[in-house]
């Protein structure tokens, strides 16, 4: 099942209209009709405020919003193999706290985010030189 559908099937379980879950949420009804329609994809953030609001699995949503398995992909989800993604997936959830940072990273603006993965770099390099 796609992202969309499943967020949209979540909500019908419930019996919430979207507004109600956009209250909740702390986002706009039109966020929840995007992602609802597939429009537009929610944030790693926002996309763990719902696993949290419907009481699933964060994993499911976050392999919903990869991709993983997934024959038919769309232009937001990464274009690596999947091997690649199970990997980052593996490293997420053994990892709490890189998870929360990547989460964190999420809410910054792209030039800040640039900054932060350009800092990692150089970290990594100098850990391999050790």
């Amino acid at each position: 099942m796609s992202l969309p559908s499943k967020l949209k099937e979540l909500r019908q379980s419930k019996n919430w209209n979207q507004d109600y879950v956009a209250n909740k949420l702390n986002i706009s009804r039109s966020a929840v009709s995007k992602y609802e329609t597939g429009r537009q994809a929610p944030s790693v953030d926002v996309l763990m405020r719902y696993a949290d609001l419907f009481g699933v699995s964060q994993n499911l949503l976050l392999s919903e919003l990869t991709g993983i398995g997934k024959e038919n992909r769309t232009s937001y989800y990464a274009k690596t193999g999947d091997s690649e993604l199970l990997i980052l997936q593996k490293l997420l959830a053994s990892n709490p706290k890189l998870k929360k940072i990547l989460i964190d990273m999420d809410q910054y603006p792209f030039k800040s985010q640039q900054q932060i993965t350009e800092f990692l770099e150089i970290l990594v390099k100098g850990i391999k030189k050790r």
